[in-house]
């Protein structure tokens, strides 16, 4: 419990939807399919690409869970 009131406003922002489709559903999805991703199932990455609206996938065969991190020289080509 907090011993000063909050000023999160946390009844106001239980009422609101954090997404919008002016805001966050105007960006177009890309996903990058790490080969060597050890984290998350094939068969759930390809659902995810499937079911979230990806509107291009693109490959990183050397590349594991955190391509940014593991390959980040190998992340920007493909990003732009």
């Amino acid at each position: 419990m907090l011993v000063r009131p909050s000023s999160l406003f946390i009844e106001d922002l239980s009422n609101k939807n954090p997404f919008s489709e002016e805001g966050f559903g105007s960006v177009k999805r890309v996903y990058i399919m790490c080969r060597e991703d050890k984290g998350v199932l094939v068969n759930f990455r390809r659902w995810e690409i499937e079911n979230r609206g990806v509107a291009e996938v693109k490959e990183m065969g050397n590349a594991d869970h955190m391509a940014t991190l593991s390959t980040p020289k190998g992340t920007l080509p493909i990003s732009t």
